[in-house]
């Protein structure tokens, strides 16, 4: 009998210590768990805040490239000040920096398409403006069908024509293709223009912007502004 208890005991051990280290383990994965846990809810909480990060970027880029704000961040932080055209029939409206003047052509110098723009005061070859359009752009077609259209185009009515960069945007949120160039002028100047075609219910307009080569750089911000503060109204 003593030997049957001896062995008894001597096999009830090796079941207790299996039950004490399987409890060791489980209470250590338990909180390891706990730990993950933890560790994922950090994961979530910085990849939520990343993707909040990248929508607000996208959106504050989506509202700049069609909203100006006055603020030019060359060498140091300067405010730019603002006029608006209005225009009625069709109606649309604009802004151009103040140290241009408005040009509604009042004296009609600019031909009957002409509908508004603004210039420089004492230089009518720096500045931008509307004008009605003949011919539109179908937007259907593909880049390089509009492409080859629109610079064949320039080609054969402006001298020394030199494409600089094309591209579809959009001008008071409607679809436009915007084509920046080079030319020589009836005088003999090299002059750089931005010039964009587009269509509002049903008719095909003209935006063009530009000064002499050597100094648009200097002008490409004030231009820049006036495509994107283009608005058509009710």
């Amino acid at each position: 009998m003593t030997k049957f208890k001896n062995e008894q005991i001597s096999e009830e051990k090796p079941i207790a210590l299996i039950e004490k280290l399987n409890e060791a383990k489980f209470t250590k994965l338990l909180l390891d768990w706990q730990g993950w846990k933890k560790e994922l809810k950090k994961i979530v909480l910085i990849l939520t805040t990343i993707f909040l990060v990248a929508v607000l970027g996208w959106g504050a880029v989506a509202w700049l490239d069609q909203n100006v704000t006055g603020l030019r961040f060359k060498l140091g932080i300067s405010k730019v000040q603002y006029q608006t055209y209005t225009h009625l029939a069709p109606n649309f409206s604009f802004k151009f920096p103040a140290h241009f003047v408005a040009d509604s052509d009042e004296q009609k110098r600019y031909g009957e398409a002409y509908l508004g723009g603004f210039r420089l005061q004492g230089d009518q070859r720096t500045g931008c403006d509307v004008r009605s359009n003949p011919v539109g752009i179908n937007f259907q077609k593909s880049d390089q069908e509009i492409h080859e259209a629109v610079s064949k185009d320039l080609a054969a009515h402006v001298k020394d024509f030199k494409e600089i960069s094309a591209k579809r945007t959009t001008i008071g949120f409607e679809k436009a293709y915007l084509v920046d160039f080079s030319f020589t002028d009836p005088l003999g100047n090299s002059v750089r223009v931005s010039q964009a075609i587009t269509s509002h219910q049903g008719n095909s307009y003209l935006f063009v912007c530009g000064t002499g080569q050597y100094q648009y750089d200097f002008f490409a911000a004030d231009f820049a502004d006036f495509f994107k503060s283009f608005r058509w109204g009710k």
